[in-house]
């Protein structure tokens, strides 16, 4: 099963301005690959916006409860809100006889690039799981995928969505939020997006 977490700590207790927190939260990342090991977890991303107190993961593990227990293993007491999701691609391509490459699950490119969380709500009468036309839309987008990520600068790092929910999560690196706008206009769904810029965990760690 695949989760997106929400991580949100006090403004007191954020490892950018708290030195203890700070360290604190070092240890733990350093001893992260045995913890998944010994809790049976994988963590596909793992990224913070610290100035927002933020952070995002995507977990892959076979229950909620597993999720829990990484949750608890945190040096912060941070308040988690836990969403089961689905990558993009599963959803787009359900009921097809073939099913092309997930860009959505490659691994991050080397580049130095920012990168952009973003939340995208849409409404009851635009969701596409109700809309057939607009899953033929979001099919042709996919195919395009290529051409669109040259085309605007972005690469999707992760895309999952939480059907039913009406909500979907990318994480995007571009060079800059206007890149983010272009692959936005783009999309064939009306959304609200809240865009979130964000770094790798291990690059808050080593300069926090």
């Amino acid at each position: 099963m695949l989760f997106h977490v929400t991580l949100r700590h006090n403004p007191e207790d954020c490892p950018g301005r708290n030195p203890d927190k700070a360290r604190a939260s070092r240890v733990y990342f350093a001893d992260r690959e045995a913890r998944q090991r010994e809790l049976g977890y994988q963590v596909r991303a793992f990224v913070g916006a610290w100035p927002s107190h933020l952070e995002y993961a995507l977990v892959e593990t076979q229950d909620l409860a597993t999720v829990n227990r990484w949750i608890g293993t945190f040096p912060n007491q941070d308040k988690a809100t836990v969403t089961a999701v689905g990558h993009m691609a599963d959803l787009i391509n359900q009921g097809q006889a073939q099913q092309p490459e997930r860009s959505d699950r490659a691994d991050p490119p080397g580049s130095a690039g920012m990168l952009f969380h973003l939340t995208m709500e849409h409404s009851l009468q635009h969701c596409p799981g109700r809309n057939p036309e607009l899953i033929k839309g979001l099919q042709e987008r996919y195919k395009q995928r290529e051409q669109r990520s040259k085309e605007t600068g972005v690469q999707v790092h992760f895309f999952v969505s939480a059907e039913p929910s009406h909500v979907a999560y990318p994480l995007l690196e571009a060079e800059s939020v206007e890149c983010v706008r272009r692959w936005l206009m783009r999309y064939p769904v009306p959304q609200d997006v809240i865009v979130t810029p964000v770094q790798r965990m291990a690059v808050l760690l080593s300069s926090g």
